[in-house]
């Protein structure tokens, strides 16, 4: 959007005024785990924007945005600009992002959150495998003790899991309580879950 190649055809900007899943496009990074949540949580837009603190960057080109320490327990906030990673220039196509695409009308929320994970977790290649429930819990401020992966099992039952991390990073679990459940007892807690509003998705 400054003229150098990526996205100068679009006018850019944090929302657009619209949050929606769909605004999610994951790029050349193994972390459908954190573009799944991010489409999960785009569903109630409001829980998106309150993790920026300002619509609009500084003079800098930079935004607070705040991430829950599932390993603390608590709200941190990481200063990022507006500069995204981008793949080599090609002549004819120009650049294009490496990571979280911007969305179709130029809206940078998913490639500006996926790079304050990326800087919360230690780095893009961090984020390369994990699991959805640690970026729910990141996003949301859930504490870790409240998370469950579930998992289907080769004879049709699901193995729900409590993970607990170490550290900040999806791919570092420390432990594992696990419980085996039937399908059907299994759809029976998701209708349950759906009626009292819990945010949920797949990866």
């Amino acid at each position: 959007g400054r003229g150098e190649g990526l996205a100068d055809g679009l006018s850019l900007s944090l929302t657009k005024g619209h949050i929606r899943p769909w605004d999610v496009e994951q790029g050349a990074n193994g972390n459908c785990w954190v573009m799944s949540a991010l489409a999960a949580v785009a569903e109630r837009p409001n829980l998106i924007r309150r993790l920026f603190a300002q619509d609009v960057p500084d003079a800098r080109g930079r935004y607070d945005v705040r991430l829950y320490s599932l390993l603390e327990g608590r709200w941190v906030t990481h200063i990022i600009d507006d500069r995204l990673p981008v793949l080599n220039f090609d002549s004819e196509a120009g650049l294009s992002l490496a990571y979280a695409k911007i969305s179709n009308d130029g809206q940078l929320w998913p490639a500006l959150l996926e790079k304050a994970m990326a800087k919360h977790m230690g780095g893009y290649a961090a984020m390369d495998g994990g699991s959805s429930s640690f970026a729910l819990g990141t996003l949301l401020g859930t504490p870790r003790e409240k998370l469950i992966d579930a998992y289907h099992c080769d004879n049709g039952d699901w193995n729900l899991w409590k993970i607990r991390w170490s550290d900040d990073h999806a791919s570092n679990p420390e432990s594992y309580d696990s419980h085996r459940v039937s399908s059907s007892t299994f759809l029976d807690m998701l209708a349950d879950a759906r009626r009292s509003g819990f945010v949920m998705c797949a990866s």
